[in-house]
């Protein structure tokens, strides 16, 4: 017998399935346990089985078969293939192909190169292997595909014959193979009967590929021959309009035709929209607070038993959930008996800031920088800083101030043994013997990189001392354990990967990119409490009340990751379905009528840096609403939203101020010394007194890249006195930015594509811009490039500082001959989206008195003067950089007696990421978005009027007296500078650890 159903989804959808259910078995007679549910997600089935418990509560019972998706495909597995077959993750799949290509010759000669292209090759095959497709060669590739890429498309059924090939010796199926083997199974006569089930239901499947779909004709057609019951049950109220277009493929693919189940009388009402509330909010934490302030009035009075029918949390992108989470806890502390004690989350959680993961991180990046057995000084340095390490050798401390004094601007690479040799002179055999012990474990155990079970044994050594740090019952740190477990550690022990692959680096850039994506599920009790999921997880369920998250263009519906081999071109070429958003659309139609109550945050456009957009679906909600006659309410927060009542900063010690005063008197300070401070003083306490290095930046990589080319095609001019010919400098670009790229090796950064388009964009905005100094016919000199320039800052002889030494590095200083006069240029690159400068407020700063800073007895003093500080030099302190150069040039350059009419500190504005990425750093840059910026912005003072710049030296002297004194490293009052710095887990974790 084969039925299908259409269920509206404001009838409750498992509600309607459990009367079904139970409709069925009576009239019959079926056995529960010869009767399956298969539904498209975990979560429903586990709210399906709470509807059939709490149906029968009052009598004892047999629950069917309940699968998920992937559980069915595995039971069918198991009970049909007579054959051993094993199951790989998609990181294993990539290693097999990396061996066929070596194999075929078609491989790159570096890991970065290797994997990334292995990644998308691995995905063609997926896309064809899902609609069942057999891959044929494409002979003319598209245009500006790297040679790799046409090379791999002009052979692919070579590639993947020879892939398969490999899988199946080794007995490895993927997904749509074991597909494909468990639908020819089902075909063959009487198989179907090692499933020992009579009847199924297939609940809410939609949009199928080629080989689900295959799988699920194969029960279509033995229900036609009564050898099964199959029941197929979709969301969508047949009566409000025709079936979706997406739900009209899938009949026709499945050859069904569907009727509206019908409800027992008086059951059925009509259903209108839920009553809606959207809420434009600026950022992440005002989102995050907005939702838990109003959670709060939606949990009065309810027990954590019934909140998952009740109140349901969607939070589409991983991102949000960190600050979320943080969020909920704050609102946990604050009543003792809230339901929200109870939190079950379905969604990936991001664990790549979990102590442990950074840490060993910090160490296969230091086993990169190692050469033969000696390793750089400050980086194995920066290694022993690690706040974990601290935590388990009390001793460090000491340990680690003996080391500076014996290593520091001393030795700029050393071994290991030389430092035990060194230490056991200094502090004796104790130290030399226990700093033996941290080598072993944090350096010698990870030099065998090229060995993954070592690799693997070398992890489970640091967990083995680690774990006694970290609660038990911690739900990261059990999800980062289940991680390594389940996603790591099998791959490095299972030797048949890896045969073939006899290049070092590879175990260890394996390593290092799994760590790099850690994420897992992270769960409570489930179905007890409040439930976070993810927009799919939202399938066939019901909610009272649901909150959305983050409904921005973008994250729902999802954008879709780019691969090269997969454009819309290519896909047409092979027959691949090209990616739409009308399965999105379904989902969120259906989603909208499974829910009462729902309340919609998204970010909206707020600042330049930012670029949000409102998602498709809300105008797509609008216009639900226009045509139903209901209305949509709109909520707009306060901007002076609560925050969190953290305190104002971590609280300087006497030790503290120790340090810096060390700091102060060995140490020439750099302008990010000081602007450091003054963005966020919180930052320069971990940068300063702890010494926790900051990561790279994509903007700052990307400014030491085009600063070296800029420094090789402007060196010849520096030893001439001659005008630059600007058409000889376009005419070098190309090669002297292959030759630099080769040289320092800048491709290792990026991926290949990446590579080729930020060379590209280089090479383009070096030539505009010299082409545009030519047609302006702009003559200038080159005086020096990276000059480095110190001067000293007198004091007052506050706690013994008659002095501090002062230096910078001007990346160009030049002359300029223009309208008969002679002008001296500090000119700095950029490469920031943000970078820019404001020539106004650098006038208004010439033109004020720097009053004599005073200590205050008040805290808010404090803060305010860092306040009025930045305000000198713009918002985001524009103006502070070439400011501290040009102090440094007058006092260095004697440039007031000099024959310059003018001094003009200049930025030249090079832009190649895109304003909303703020710096965050990324598996690969975003180069198809990028834009180019061109042009030069400069704060322009007359010779005369140099005098005006010594209020500046005024001014450190008051921010060094400042940070000697304040009682509070204050944290930034800017949430947005707080969204990508590197500081921002362990600064998070102290604030919430001491609110």
């Amino acid at each position: 017998m084969l039925r299908s159903y259409l269920i509206p989804p404001s009838s409750h959808f498992l509600d309607s399935l459990t009367r079904l259910y139970f409709r069925d078995l009576e009239e019959k007679k079926y056995s529960p346990l010869e009767l399956a549910f298969v539904f498209p997600t975990r979560r429903a089935c586990l709210y399906f089985t709470r509807r059939l418990i709490q149906n029968k509560s009052s009598e004892s019972f047999f629950l069917p078969k309940i699968f998920s998706w992937e559980e069915f495909i595995n039971f069918c597995g198991e009970r049909l293939i007579d054959f051993s077959y094993k199951l790989l993750t998609d990181t294993g799949f990539e290693l097999l192909l990396l061996r066929t290509l070596k194999e075929l010759g078609l491989n790159f000669k570096d890991p970065e190169e290797d994997v990334y292209w292995t990644r998308h090759y691995l995905q063609v095959f997926e896309e064809l292997e899902k609609e069942g497709l057999t891959p044929k060669d494409l002979k003319i590739p598209p245009e500006g595909l790297p040679n790799k890429a046409q090379e791999f498309l002009e052979n692919l059924t070579k590639v993947y014959e020879h892939f398969k090939a490999r899988s199946a010796s080794l007995n490895y199926l993927s997904e749509a193979q074991l597909l494909q083997k468990i639908t020819e199974k089902l075909q063959e006569a009487d198989t179907y009967k090692k499933l020992k089930i009579s009847s199924f239901y297939f609940c809410g499947f939609a949009a199928l590929r080629k080989s689900e779909s295959n799988l699920l004709k194969a029960f279509v057609e033995l229900a036609k021959i009564d050898n099964l019951d199959t029941t197929f049950v979709f969301a969508w109220d047949a009566e409000k309009a025709e079936p979706h277009p997406i739900l009209q493929r899938t009949f026709k693919d499945l050859g069904l035709t569907a009727e509206r189940f019908t409800l027992e009388a008086g059951i059925e009402s009509s259903k209108k929209l839920p009553s809606v509330i959207i809420s434009e909010t600026s950022d992440v934490h005002e989102e995050v607070e907005l939702v838990c302030s109003n959670l709060k009035k939606d949990v009065d009075g309810l027990s954590a038993e019934s909140l998952p029918e009740k109140i349901a949390l969607i939070v589409p992108r991983e991102e949000t959930l960190v600050p979320l989470i943080h969020a909920l806890e704050e609102v946990v502390k604050e009543g003792e008996h809230s339901p929200l004690q109870e939190i079950n989350i379905a969604q990936s959680f991001p664990l790549y800031h979990h102590p442990i993961n950074i840490l060993l991180l910090n160490i296969i990046k230091l086993q990169k920088e190692r050469v033969d057995d000696k390793y750089p000084v400050a980086k194995y340095l920066e290694l022993l800083t690690q706040p974990l390490l601290k935590l388990l050798f009390p001793f460090l401390p000491k340990l680690l101030e003996a080391l500076f004094n014996i290593l520091q601007n001393k030795y700029e690479r050393v071994s290991l043994d030389e430092v035990e040799a060194l230490i056991g002179v200094s502090e004796g055999s104790f130290f030399q013997a226990e700093l033996s012990k941290i080598h072993d474990l944090f350096f010698r155990n990870w030099e065998n990189g090229d060995d993954p079970v070592k690799l693997a044994q070398a992890i489970e050594e640091v967990l083995r001392l680690l774990l006694p740090l970290f609660p038990k019952d911690d739900a990261e740190l059990i999800a980062y354990l289940t991680y390594l477990k389940t996603e790591v550690l099998p791959l490095f022990l299972q030797d048949e990967l890896w045969e073939g692959i006899e290049d070092k680096r590879y175990p260890l850039y394996q390593l290092r990119k799994l760590l790099e994506r850690a994420n897992y599920y992270l769960s409570g009790e489930p179905l007890k409490g409040l439930q976070i999921l993810g927009f799919l997880e939202t399938r066939l369920l019901n909610f009272e009340k649901a909150y959305l998250l983050d409904l921005n263009e973008g994250v729902l519906p999802p954008r879709e990751d780019f691969n090269p081999l997969l454009t819309d071109e290519i896909r047409f070429y092979f027959g691949l379905p090209v990616f739409t958003s009308s399965l999105w659309d379904y989902y969120f139609l259906t989603f909208l009528e499974s829910v009462d109550e729902l309340f919609i945050t998204y970010i909206g456009v707020e600042s330049e840096d930012s670029a949000n957009e409102p998602s498709r679906f809300i105008y797509r909600l609008k216009y639900e609403f226009a045509k139903s006659g209901q209305s949509l309410a709109k909520e707009t927060p306060l901007r002076s939203f609560p925050k969190r009542n953290f305190q104002e900063g971590i609280p300087v010690t006497d030790e503290h101020r120790e340090l810096i005063l060390s700091y102060l008197k060995k140490t020439s300070l750099s302008r990010s010394f000081f602007e450091t401070y003054l963005r966020c003083p919180a930052k320069f306490y971990f940068m300063y007194l702890l010494k926790i290095k900051e990561e790279e930046s994509e903007a700052a990589f990307l400014g030491r890249i085009t600063h070296k080319i800029l420094e090789e095609l402007l060196t010849p001019w520096i030893k001439t006195n001659d005008f630059i010919d600007f058409e000889e400098v376009v005419q070098k670009v190309d090669e002297t930015v292959e030759n630099v790229w080769e040289e320092m090796r800048f491709g290792e950064k990026f991926d290949p594509l990446s590579d080729l388009m930020v060379r590209m964009l280089i090479k383009g905005f070096l030539k505009k811009y010299f082409e545009a100094l030519k047609k302006q016919r702009i003559k200038r000199r080159v005086l020096g490039i990276e000059d480095s320039v110190v001067a000293d800052l007198t004091m007052d002889g506050y706690e013994g500082l008659s002095k501090v030494k002062l230096y910078g590095k001007c990346d160009l200083r030049m002359e300029e001959e223009a309208s008969g006069s002679l002008n001296y240029l500090i000119l700095d690159l950029k490469t920031s989206p943000s970078a820019g400068l404001r020539p106004s407020i650098f006038q208004k700063f010439l033109n004020i008195k720097i009053d004599d800073f005073k200590p205050s007895q008040t805290f808010s003093d404090y803060q305010k003067k860092l306040e009025d500080w930045k305000s000198l030099f713009g918002s985001n302190l524009n103006n502070f950089q070439l400011t501290f150069y040009l102090w440094l040039e007058k006092e260095k350059r004697n440039l007031i007696n000099s024959d310059y009419s003018l001094i003009k500190p200049t930025l030249i504005k090079l832009t190649l990421i895109p304003k909303n990425s703020k710096d965050k750093p990324k598996e690969s840059l975003p180069v198809e978005e990028a834009k180019e910026n061109l042009g030069e912005e400069s704060l322009t003072i007359k010779k005369a009027e140099l005098f005006k710049i010594n209020k500046f030296s005024n001014l450190l002297r008051q921010m060094i007296f400042h940070m000697l004194t304040t009682p509070y490293f204050y944290f930034t009052e800017k949430d947005n500078e707080c969204d990508w710095c590197s500081y921002y887990s362990i600064c998070l974790s102290y604030r919430l650890s001491q609110s």
